[in-house]
């Protein structure tokens, strides 16, 4: 598993999330939803976990 920080967010697409540059090895995944509350403060969901290789 390769030590590689990045950061997306959806914008048109329900999860449509695209990363480019990628080695192709196995990398580990972590993705949760982040929304505005109707007072203005930020929440988050439950995180999803997961293993992908990128081809």
């Amino acid at each position: 598993v390769t030590d590689v920080i990045e950061e997306g967010e959806q914008v048109a697409l329900p999860g449509d999330v695209l990363f480019t540059g990628l080695d192709t090895v196995e990398y580990q995944v972590s993705a949760w939803l982040k929304w505005e509350k109707p007072d203005l403060s930020v929440a988050y969901g439950v995180s999803l976990q997961g293993q992908i290789v990128v081809t």
